[in-house]
């Protein structure tokens, strides 16, 4: 399912300066609105993440923090796939 996809999956954060690691978050008993998932990137410190964010990394990809949940390999935005 989606969890083991998420944690098996490739992530180019893991060779940015001041990345921590991930946690994915579980939506337990919550209503069928296609949300089940959230997830949260940890940084050293926000100058980190703000260096990833104005990165060209993230070039063409849904800004962090929308709201949107997890989404698919890649974690970024929208519900599971």
């Amino acid at each position: 399912g989606f969890e083991q996809r998420f944690a098996s999956r490739e992530s180019t954060l893991a060779s940015r300066d001041g990345f921590q690691g991930f946690l994915l978050l579980r939506r337990d008993g919550a209503p069928d609105d296609g949300f089940t998932h959230s997830t949260l990137s940890v940084w050293r410190d926000k100058a980190a993440f703000e260096a990833w964010r104005g990165s060209e990394d993230r070039a063409g990809k849904p800004k962090p923090g929308g709201g949107g949940g997890a989404g698919g390999a890649d974690g970024e935005g929208g519900p599971p796939k």
